[in-house]
């Protein structure tokens, strides 16, 4: 008889612990938004004096030829993008170019938040919500290459959710391979594949481990092709660089099978690069947690999810959207990439898609019906009852 009227005092008192962790999520949210952008805006102004010079290093070396300083072709990996900035008007302007590309990357991170309907954050997310504005800020707040890596990023982000339309997405990144880096149609091509696959398969540990052997393959597809060993263009490149960072060829024996080898141990180091501490000064532990914290966390969250949403609706679309980009330039960068901080500095413009990423799927209120996904359309309920049907 007693026990009654203490269940109900109970039943009332949930609902206002639940409004209250809602409220502290919605002003992670909203912080997280005006301190990023804040702290990524000084860093741009500020560059020269915040940042050290080899963050400038590319970013010279395109000024010089949007600028006319050097002749047009005399870098050829740089000048189409030279050119561009030159086309725009930004040719001669760093401090504008800079600001052009970092109010660019700002635009499509609060496109990345708010195209999910979320407008809360839990601390961690809030944390990286910060992140991609201050690597924003010291990665593309400068003459870039990858700030137009941000075009196929917003497409993707934008697109209607069915799938016919990640062919405008992928048109994107083969105008991208053509113009600035040829590496990005794999990039495309794997993007596709992955597409493919999480129509039906959503594990990441598959994926994954999917990935790790996908860039053993491109490698060999290389040796075999063109004759080149598997991790060839990594260590060509590495041979012009001074740089700390270097990724450290790992080969356990004669090629082709010790650089299979080396690319399939680097495809795991670039998600967490535990090496990295024992082969750079201390300083560069930071280049190690950031690169862990912007690639393996959201994968980590995506891992957490006991059920995604429903692949029919805006939010499983868009979370196999964002997930099947990053796991495709994962594949990639286990083949070419040279060193860490190119790594991150090449992750920074996919930063967004790895928000889109957890937030859809920030969602086990989505999964009990609670909390119906936003759509263009605005038809929310059947999305709802869809959402709790997706694959495991």
């Amino acid at each position: 008889m007693e026990d009654k009227p203490l269940r109900r005092d109970f039943a009332r008192q949930r609902p206002r612990r639940l409004r209250y962790s809602s409220r502290l999520d919605e002003l992670f949210f909203q912080v997280a938004i005006i301190l990023g952008f804040a702290l990524g805006l000084a860093v741009t102004l500020l560059r020269e004096e915040v940042l050290p010079d080899q963050f400038n290093r590319d970013a010279n070396r395109i000024y010089n030829i949007a600028s006319g300083r050097v002749p047009d072709f005399t870098d050829r990996s740089y000048t189409p993008v030279g050119i561009v900035y030159r086309w725009i008007g930004l040719g001669d302007a760093p401090t504008a170019a800079a600001i052009v590309g970092y109010l660019a990357a700002s635009a499509v991170i609060l496109v990345a938040l708010f195209r999910t309907g979320r407008r809360t954050a839990s601390l961690p997310v809030a944390l990286y919500i910060v992140s991609a504005f201050l690597l924003s800020s010291i990665y593309l707040g400068q003459y870039s290459k990858d700030v137009f890596v941000l075009i196929p990023v917003v497409l993707l982000i934008s697109l209607p959710r069915r799938i016919l339309w990640d062919v405008v997405g992928v048109g994107a990144m083969l105008l991208y391979a053509y113009f600035f880096r040829d590496y990005w149609a794999i990039v495309a091509f794997a993007y596709a594949a992955y597409r493919l696959i999480t129509l039906w398969q959503a594990r990441i540990r598959y994926l994954l481990a999917g990935g790790a052997f996908a860039s053993v393959a491109v490698g060999m597809a290389f040796f075999v092709a063109l004759g080149v060993d598997p991790n060839h263009y990594r260590t060509v490149v590495q041979g012009h660089l001074n740089a700390n960072t270097l990724i450290v060829p790992l080969e356990p024996a004669a090629q082709p099978l010790g650089g299979a080898v080396d690319v399939f141990v680097n495809y795991w180091l670039l998600y967490l690069p535990v090496l990295l501490p024992f082969t750079a000064s201390i300083a560069y532990i930071v280049v190690m947690l950031g690169i862990g914290f912007a690639k393996l966390f959201p994968l980590m969250a995506a891992r957490s999810e006991v059920r995604w949403p429903s692949r029919s609706v805006l939010d499983g679309s868009l979370a196999r959207r964002a997930l099947s980009l990053i796991l495709a330039v994962g594949v990639v960068q286990a083949v070419f990439e040279p060193d860490y901080g190119s790594a991150l500095r090449h992750f920074t413009p996919l930063m967004p898609l790895a928000l889109v990423l957890m937030q859809s799927l920030r969602s086990g209120r989505l999964r009990a019906g609670r909390a119906p996904a936003w759509n263009w359309s605005g038809d929310s309920t059947r999305d709802v009852e869809a959402s709790t049907i997706g694959p495991r």
